[in-house]
């Protein structure tokens, strides 16, 4: 499939920013749906380093925790897919990124969430008509 949608947002390191930010996905959507994220540390956007790497960490709602690799775009924003798992269930899913340097110091942005809104119908309901 093609259609692909992506979802741009701005998330801050330093603590400063209190944006209260919600990307809303459709249950049962698979990779179809990506965040792309400028990560800034007040307003100035973070610059990579070699070696570096960045991580989707999700909570979803039964409290099961899973982290996802990302990707570092030339232009210094992060892509990540949303993975199918978060989108299992619908309801928020609560996620921030890390980033992680060659010695694995970690730092972490602000939280962000995932509204889940509920699918008419599941994988599993069929027409019999």
């Amino acid at each position: 499939m093609q259609t692909k949608v992506i979802s741009n947002i701005t998330l801050d390191i330093s603590g400063k920013k209190r944006d209260y930010i919600v990307i809303k996905a459709k249950q049962g959507d698979k990779s179809t749906r990506f965040i792309r994220a400028t990560i800034v540390n007040g307003k100035e956007q973070v610059a990579f380093q070699d070696g570096e790497r960045v991580q989707l960490n999700c909570k979803r709602a039964d409290n099961i925790k899973r982290t996802f690799d990302g990707n570092v775009e030339a232009d210094g924003k992060v892509l990540f897919e949303i993975p199918s798992w978060a989108l299992e269930l619908p309801y928020s899913v609560s996620c921030d990124v890390s980033i992680i340097d060659a010695n694995n110091l970690k730092i972490t942005t602000a939280t962000f969430y995932i509204e889940v809104v509920a699918a008419a119908v599941s994988e599993f309901d069929t027409s019999e008509d």
